[in-house]
């Protein structure tokens, strides 16, 4: 059993949560649509 590890990358000046499990990798689509829409991540 692998131990999930989170870490951040800098895109573009933007701050995105990585989050490593069972040897996969998973972005924090969140993080990436609020620097579009930091009041409202959600909107389109």
């Amino acid at each position: 059993m692998s131990k999930n590890k989170k870490t951040t990358i800098e895109v573009q000046g933007i701050e995105i949560a990585v989050l490593s499990a069972n040897e996969k990798d998973f972005i924090c689509l969140t993080d990436i649509a609020r620097s579009k829409n930091s009041g409202y991540p959600d909107a389109r």
